[in-house]
């Protein structure tokens, strides 16, 4: 407000609160549905944490295998969150998990390889975790969780696909090949979604 420089625990934007009535939503025909989503720790790209504290069926495959992180985590879960939003259910189980349990399941559902970055540590995983159960592949999971449920179904078979591939593109293994956000708003489903068809 002086006009003198920002010092650096100043931010350097500020944004207005949005404000919402609740005749504004009851009005419409359309009443929509608000989530607030919150993948845990922000941090800035040149600052990043050495770990972070998503609990662990969200926890991105350089966070399970201790390596550096990035913004690419934040694609990891948001693949998971997009999966959830839409079936209810996340991708992975969430009971009894173990490091080795959840990259057992993180294999089995998304059909990706481990980077040879990472083997070594997955072998000594696999050392001390139990059998896994034969389960499902992410695109199956996805189809049996949706159609399976009680709940009347929102979205098509092909729209069902179209999610399948925005969330697969988004759970790979290896982070630089994980779809951008550019990458994934170009995808059928949030064009469609985007568009209103």
């Amino acid at each position: 407000m002086d006009g003198a420089p920002l010092t650096s625990n100043l931010p350097t934007h500020l944004t207005q609160s949005a404000s919402f009535q609740r005749r504004d939503f009851m009005s419409s025909s359309s009443c929509p549905s608000i989530k607030i989503i919150d993948f845990g720790e922000a941090f800035l790209s040149d600052d990043a944490p050495s770990t972070l504290q998503t609990p662990l069926y969200l926890q991105a495959p350089e966070i399970v295998f201790g390596d550096r992180l990035d913004r690419w985590v934040d694609l990891w879960s948001a693949g998971c969150l997009i999966f959830e939003l839409v079936t209810g259910q996340p991708p992975f189980d969430t009971v009894a998990m173990t490091p080795a349990r959840i990259v057992g399941q993180m294999i089995e559902v998304t059909s990706d390889e481990i980077p040879s970055k990472w083997q070594a540590k997955w072998h000594a995983m696999q050392q001390e975790a139990p059998e896994q159960d034969e389960g499902f592949t992410l695109k199956k999971w996805l189809e049996d969780v949706y159609f399976g449920s009680n709940k009347q179904a929102e979205f098509t078979s092909e729209e069902v696909a179209d999610i399948y591939e925005v969330v697969a593109a988004m759970l790979r293994f290896e982070p630089s090949l994980r779809a951008t956000p550019s990458e994934s708003l170009a995808r059928a489903w949030f064009q469609r979604t985007m568009s209103g068809g």
